[in-house]
């Protein structure tokens, strides 16, 4: 072995021992082996392509062996975060949607019951399992894994891109809920709806150039998604049933978490996507788009057997809400760069 790759593997152990650290006295755990747990080596690359492209921007991304729901960002360590708990929904998410055949009419049994049951892991990414049990579309599952992960990886880099991190009062953003007084609560809101949208937007713009580029990823694809609007209600789907997944997670509520409710969330996004056609012959077409995506979202859930009633919209409706929104709207200009 040569000098400069033993020097290259050396640091690499090094500093693959100091993000340990930095995990553990953080009680995140440690670094997730994706190739010697659950054989779930196939998403590897995946992950590798977003630890790439957050290093461009003097950041570090990891998945770590905690098993509740975490994502954030270590403002001091420019370290993003994603717990393996998070990662075992994901999975599970993808393939619920995958499996309800609402993006290519192509409905297969869903075999969890329960998306957030750890204990119960996902383990089907490699190659033979994966292969044989999803047929040729496994490329499909892959791709809304995909998604799903880089709106989480881009809400951490909007926090990061918007100097969340610069205000001395706070250390971390992280996805787990964290009990808020109402003092700090609006500034904690505006900061995580900022990120929402930016990470919106960069997932809006990577499925545009997927559709307008033709990638044969998309092949299997129904028509609909791949229409002018195509991206925009694949982005409001991939994003509604990220926020489905997180609904009730919380043990606060909205008026005591360091994050809003998810149904204000969603609506937050929408409306931000909205308003450049407000006023314009496209409005209705756009403000079509959430109804649509909703309606999708409870056919991927009623796959696996969840009939729910979705009361988001009578949840951001209310006197209390809609104070709370005057509010974080004169906050915002705060947090955008």
């Amino acid at each position: 072995m040569n000098r400069k790759l033993e020097h290259h593997m050396n640091s690499k152990e090094e500093r693959l021992k100091e993000l340990n650290d930095i995990l553990f006295n953080n009680d995140l755990g440690f670094i997730y082996d994706f190739l010697g747990d659950r054989d779930n080596g196939l998403v590897l690359p995946f992950f590798a392509l977003h630890m790439d492209a957050v290093k461009k921007i003097g950041l570090e991304f990891c998945v770590t062996t905690e098993t509740g729901i975490k994502a954030g960002i270590l403002y001091k360590h420019k370290l993003i975060f994603m717990s393996y708990g998070l990662f075992d929904r994901l999975c599970k998410l993808a393939l619920l949607i995958h499996s309800s055949g609402v993006l290519n009419a192509s409905a297969k049994e869903f075999k969890f019951v329960d998306l957030h049951l750890v204990e119960n892991p996902f383990k089907g990414f490699n190659d033979e399992e994966t292969s044989s049990e999803l047929g040729g579309d496994a490329h499909l599952l892959l791709f809304l894994f995909d998604k799903l992960l880089s709106f989480i990886v881009a809400h951490e880099v909007g926090h990061y891109i918007n100097r969340h991190g610069d205000r001395v009062d706070f250390s971390d953003d992280s996805e787990g809920h964290k009990k808020i007084s109402r003092e700090s609560l609006i500034q904690s809101h505006t900061r995580e709806l900022v990120a929402d949208n930016y990470a919106f937007r960069a997932l809006r713009h990577d499925i545009t150039e997927l559709i307008s580029s033709h990638n044969p990823i998309l092949n299997d694809l129904l028509p609909e998604y791949k229409s002018e609007q195509g991206a925009a209600l694949l982005s409001l789907l991939f994003v509604a049933c990220y926020f489905k997944l997180m609904d009730g997670q919380s043990p606060f509520s909205h008026f005591e978490s360091t994050h809003p409710e998810t149904a204000v969330r969603i609506h937050s996004i929408f409306a931000t996507y909205l308003e450049p056609y407000m006023d314009t012959d496209k409005q209705d077409e756009m403000a079509a788009l959430l109804p649509l995506a909703i309606s999708l979202l409870k056919r991927i859930f009623k796959h696996k057997g969840d009939d729910f009633v979705l009361d988001w919209q009578g949840k951001k409706s209310t006197l209390e809400i809609k104070q709370w929104h005057l509010e974080v709207e004169n906050e915002y200009p705060k947090w955008c760069l």
